[in-house]
């Protein structure tokens, strides 16, 4: 696949996975899996230790029921209790008093005797006090409120802050009790897709009037400024910025469990030892906990007694029930210590998912090995879990964290899909193609690299590799009348070429009747590719004389020609038929190399080009300079004999001196030129090149040259 094809696969890919996650992000996909993996996050990296110290809880709770029930009071307690806590936190100074208990109807007590002695007792301590916010819920219902909302307007909070929800009826406490309190506060729980509080308003509109939630309503207090930035989607308390959700919720950042045992287990205090204490500090007694032990702090009174089904889901309601009172006490915590969680904008997870898509994508296809796909895969999960938790512990930032992950995988998937479908065919087609062409390992090699093979045409740089069988129409004349044994000679000759041409890692191109072409270099060029495809002749030389001996095989005996440079190699052919070849004057002088082996009775001839590559390692004797026919420039001719070590001293000596006399006759010297090559003659008559320039000198000696004589010899 080329760069241009490569680069357009790779970004169709990412696009098809960046639109297929972007659908599943539209229907809401991954909400309630990101909300899992914020749950994790929390239960990972919380750290209860962090809560505010600055917090109070007075919890009611089953000791504190039963110790009054033994005194004849039961739930729902009287007034004059609470406004008992109220003056015992008022002598200690706290800084503020949030119930969480609803003062819907009149006191249990007081509606019995028909007076109101206990309400105007607690109303009483509550004006003493001007620190306690009480609580109320809202409701959606279009039902009248209980009653009407006559608190005063404590703070000037924005109405552009309030959450988009409209109510329109509410459970208030009665009006003496709401001109009594400082200010009112909601107690309404909200809860995710999947039931589980993680956000909550800290304002709300009620008919036209802002209210706070009780958490924000204790924080307000003693507080001068309260401002909203609607650009920021932040209100402004004094100088604590609070950072609001796009809906205009806050989120909550949990410390740790629920309960007695959990986060705030330094901090809870029994109502039935408050009481003790209370009583205690009125007598002028010591007290079993001191009310100053409450000075400046935020004092949440609120239930958790099983009985009183005031338990709330949270991210740790699994470990322990979570008491609703502790929501307020986490949300006044993240006030107080500005412990702030901010949701990341939208436009950062899509370009996360822009980034993951594209960049798997072109992975799958610039990178072929498998292997370092999924690397990839798991390096760039790994970077964005730990991203986002890196995130979320060092900043408090809420980065999403499936999305961008399901981008990753869907666009391995994807890619990995398009490769099988696209890639996978092309290789099916490369291998359909080469494997008449190469040994298997070789195949395997463009198919994982198939940008190694230009199909359209290239100008490479290769050698080639011609042979053809010596003799073989009078040979194959002898086999006419029985065809089956010449396709098996033929057969057995072919298989044992193309085995050694496979083994030394060259390009069988074609069948050309009897005669063999292969190239070397292709698809990968090596530096010792003129030397493999000699050794390729000298194997197939060697195996053909065995099998002559073991099968008497007519077709023994072949030529070779061998020449290296620059060739044009690409699918050539017409549509009907079409092959990956190579064409070019590199491939006809091999193969005019291969037909010289006629004149001079040799059977492996190389080019100089070749020489120069292999004449360290193979003995090669230099035979002629020549005119190849229709060639006009010169070619020297060498013969390989073998490799180095396996030619014996002798044979050795005798092409030492035929180059001795070659140069004699090179220099104009014939009659020194024919004493050496008579000498050789005399030592090996069978030797052609030998006898061939004997005669030459002898022709020369009676007949001299012209002065513009070359030892250039012209083939026919």
């Amino acid at each position: 696949m080329n760069s241009n094809r490569k680069f357009r696969t790779s970004f169709y890919s990412g696009c098809v996975a960046v639109l297929f996650i972007l659908l599943l992000v539209l229907f809401s996909t991954f909400e309630h899996l990101e909300l899992k993996t914020l749950d994790i996050r929390f239960h990972l990296f919380s750290h209860p230790e962090s809560v505010s110290k600055n917090i109070a809880i007075a919890v009611i709770d089953d000791p504190s029921l039963q110790a009054l029930e033994k005194q004849n009071v039961y739930w729902p307690w009287p007034r004059d209790i609470y406004a008992q806590l109220v003056s015992y936190f008022q002598r200690g100074n706290a800084k503020a008093v949030l119930f969480d208990v609803l003062f819907t109807s009149p006191d249990v007590k007081d509606w019995v005797n028909g007076e109101d002695i206990n309400d105007r007792i607690f109303s009483e301590a509550l004006t003493n006090a001007n620190n306690v916010s009480l609580a109320f819920q809202l409701k959606e219902e279009i039902t009248p409120p209980n009653h009407k909302l006559v608190a005063k307007q404590t703070f000037n909070f924005p109405l552009n802050a309030v959450s988009t929800t409209i109510f329109s009826s509410a459970l208030l406490p009665s009006p003496l009790l709401q001109t009594s309190a400082h200010s009112l506060g909601t107690v309404n729980y909200f809860f995710d897709a999947d039931g589980i509080c993680r956000r909550i308003p800290l304002l709300f509109n009620y008919n036209g009037n802002t209210l706070p939630h009780l958490g924000f309503a204790g924080f307000c207090i003693q507080k001068k400024q309260i401002l909203f930035n609607d650009v920021s989607k932040k209100i402004l308390v004094d100088s604590v910025s609070i950072p609001l959700d796009e809906n205009g919720n806050f989120l909550l950042w949990w410390y740790g469990k629920g309960g007695p045992e959990g986060c705030f287990k330094n901090q809870y205090y029994s109502i039935q030892t408050l009481l003790s204490s209370a009583l205690q500090e009125q007598r002028h007694h010591q007290p079993i906990i001191p009310s100053d032990s409450f000075n400046n702090k935020y004092v949440i009174i609120g239930t958790n007694a099983p009985g009183l089904l005031d338990f709330r889901n949270t991210p740790f309601t699994q470990e322990e029930p979570y008491p609703g009172m502790e929501i307020y006490a986490t949300m006044l915590s993240n006030l107080l210590q500005q412990d702030f969680l901010q949701i990341t904008n939208q436009f950062v997870t899509l370009l996360a998912i822009l980034f993951f898509s594209f960049a798997i994508s072109f992975a799958m296809f610039y990178f072929r090995e498998v292997w370092f796909s999924i690397v990839v895969v798991f390096l760039s999960t790994g970077i964005w879990i730990y991203l986002c938790c890196y995130l979320f512990t060092s900043q408090k930032i809420w980065l999403e964290m499936v999305a961008p992950l399901f981008a990753i995988f869907s666009s391995f998937a994807i890619s990995s899909v398009w490769s099988y479908a696209t890639e996978g065919r092309a290789r099916r087609q490369l291998r359909s193609m080469f494997n008449r062409y190469l040994h298997p390992s070789i195949v395997k090699t463009i198919e994982e690299h198939p940008e190694k093979i230009d199909r359209e045409g290239e100008l490479r740089d290769a050698v080639i590799f011609f042979s053809d069988i010596e003799d073989y129409t009078e040979k194959a004349e002898q086999l006419n009348d029985e065809p089956k044994t010449l396709v098996k000679n033929l057969n057995e000759y072919f298989s044992i070429v193309a085995d050694i041409i496979f083994r030394n890692g060259g390009f069988l191109d074609k069948y050309i009747g009897d005669a063999v072409m292969a190239m070397y270099g292709i698809p990968d060029k090596k530096n010792d590719d003129a030397y493999r495809a000699c050794i390729s002749a000298l194997e197939i030389q060697d195996a053909l004389k065995k099998l002559k001996l073991r099968s008497n095989n007519l077709f023994s005996t072949t030529r070779f020609g061998i020449h290296s440079g620059k060739m044009v190699i690409g699918n050539i052919g017409s549509k009907q038929r079409i092959e990956y070849t190579a064409i070019g004057d590199t491939v006809n002088i091999a193969s005019r190399l291969e037909g010289a082996n006629k004149i001079y009775r040799t059977s492996i001839l190389i080019s100089e080009e070749v020489f120069l590559q292999v004449q360290n390692k193979i003995v090669c004797r230099e035979i002629d300079t020549v005119y190849l026919k229709g060639k006009d420039i010169a070619t020297k001719l060498y013969q390989v004999i073998g490799i180095v070590e396996t030619v014996p001293h002798e044979e050795m000596l005798f092409y030492q001196q035929y180059i001795e006399g070659l140069r004699a006759y090179e220099h104009r010297m014939f009659q020194k030129a024919n004493d050496i090559f008579s000498e050789l003659y005399e030592r090996n008559s069978n030797d052609t090149p030998t006898k061939i320039f004997l005669q030459r000198t002898q022709q020369l000696l009676r007949v001299p040259p012209a002065e513009e004589w070359k030892p250039i010899h012209e083939l026919t």
